[in-house]
């Protein structure tokens, strides 16, 4: 018997989450098929996107954006999905935020007509694919933090005879980048009013990386303590450098400003807003949310004791495994590892034991407590479900910190919610 093997790229090879046959995985090729993840259609690992969940979330950012009356220019490097940056600028997202010049490629194949890089670029190389986007008539706005990074735009913006719009950054001490005085600010606003192909926007900030915890997390975690006070100290230090520059006379009245990761960007409105022409937020993991590090973050998850708010969030991401074995009683290995998901901000949760019907069993007392390339274990807690996990068995899970799930993928597999597959979405990364 001769055995015929799936026509596959050849180039590429196959296409991880997708039978071998697949060439084209267009939405059109795969919604034809009508196949269902639940059904076994698809090999695992996958990590599927819910479609709904992440209409709902683009929705609800959007319309608390509009009534708080800013801007939002979600950061692209959450997904490094084109087709995703078109659904939130179709829902009205002011730009699309990127750290490089290849991920602002992404978002001009997306459609957008405004880049914002929050970002001091200083590779000539980098520099110069920058400004030829621009250069195709894109609006195009960088970060600078530093008189040699103001040196180095300038002189590239004259070469390419373009001129170019830049953020000044606050940084804190102890953080990333941005100036961490005033008279470091004083001084790089000048430069940049001396500069002869550079324009002030504005003033940029960035609090995403100062811990911002709302609710106590579960054990082991639970000894940390709720507290915002952080970023809030940050933020009233950033509108006081922006008032006194003012008072010197070396900005301008109300700038563009902006700031706001994916857990403080209501505190951000609530301190900046007021000093700001137009406050311009950043959050990127909004769309997809996660089952892990937001839930404790994120001002759009009402904890047990919280009231509801405004709009609320939808996990929209789940990678999909096989138990492939369970070698010591309490104890289940998962087909699937730090090749396909991330550990970063805590484990993939088990959530469910998916029925080739789509029904649901949850899981009960299992978690995830290591990750190798390609296995992950789970281990029973005591009080667990003394009903087993068996070889066969596949498990949906959840993510924790979705910018570092996205990336293990070529194509993010899109599903309804019949687990039906609507599409295979192409990634940047």
């Amino acid at each position: 018997m001769t055995t015929v093997l799936p026509e596959v790229d050849r180039e590429r090879g196959s296409v991880k989450g997708l039978p071998g046959e697949i060439v084209d995985p267009g939405p059109g090729s795969l919604v034809s098929r009508g196949w269902n993840l639940a059904a076994g259609d698809l090999p695992l690992p996958v990590l599927a996107l819910r479609r709904s969940a992440v209409d709902h979330n683009i929705e609800a950012m959007a319309r608390w954006c509009r009534a708080q009356d800013v801007a939002l220019a979600p950061h692209g490097k959450t997904t490094m999905v084109p087709e995703l940056f078109r659904r939130q600028l179709a829902a009205g997202a002011w730009a699309i935020t990127v750290s490089t010049p290849r991920q602002a490629e992404a978002a001009v194949h997306a459609g957008a007509e405004r880049i914002l890089v929050a970002n001091q670029l200083v590779d000539p190389v980098e520099l110069r694919r920058l400004l030829a986007i621009a250069g195709l008539g894109h609006e195009v706005y960088l970060f600078v933090d530093s008189l040699e990074g103001i040196r180095r735009l300038d002189e590239a913006a004259g070469i390419a005879s373009r001129s170019v719009r830049v953020f000044v950054e606050l940084g804190f001490a102890g953080g990333r980048t941005g100036v961490r005085t005033q008279e470091a600010f004083h001084e790089l606003l000048g430069a940049v009013d001396r500069a002869n192909h550079i324009e002030l926007a504005g003033v940029s900030a960035f609090e995403g990386i100062i811990p911002a915890l709302r609710r106590r997390p579960p054990p082991p975690l639970d000894i940390l303590e709720p507290d915002l006070g952080p970023v809030r100290s940050y933020l009233a230090a950033v509108a006081a450098a922006i008032e006194e520059a003012q008072r010197a006379g070396h900005l301008m009245d109300r700038p563009i400003i902006t700031a706001g990761g994916s857990s403080a960007f209501d505190l951000v409105v609530e301190h900046l807003r007021p000093l700001a022409s137009l406050l311009v937020l950043r959050s990127g993991c909004y769309v997809t949310h996660d089952h892990g590090l937001y839930v404790y973050l994120s001002p759009f998850v009402a904890g047990p004791d919280e009231a509801a708010p405004a709009e609320t969030l939808q996990a929209a991401l789940g990678l999909w495994a096989h138990v492939v074995s369970t070698p010591e009683p309490g104890v289940a290995i998962a087909a699937f590892g730090r090749r396909d998901g991330n550990d970063d901000f805590g484990m993939p949760q088990a959530l469910n034991v998916v029925g080739g019907d789509g029904g649901r069993i949850p899981v009960q007392g299992w978690g995830t407590d290591s990750m190798w390339d390609q296995h992950a274990r789970l281990k029973a807690e005591p009080s667990a479900d003394p009903t087993p996990l068996r070889p066969g068995d596949v498990l949906e899970f959840g993510i924790s910190h979705p910018c570092t799930a996205f990336d293990k993928w070529r194509t993010i597999i899109e599903i309804d919610d019949d687990d039906t597959v609507l599409a295979a979405w192409e990634t940047w990364f």
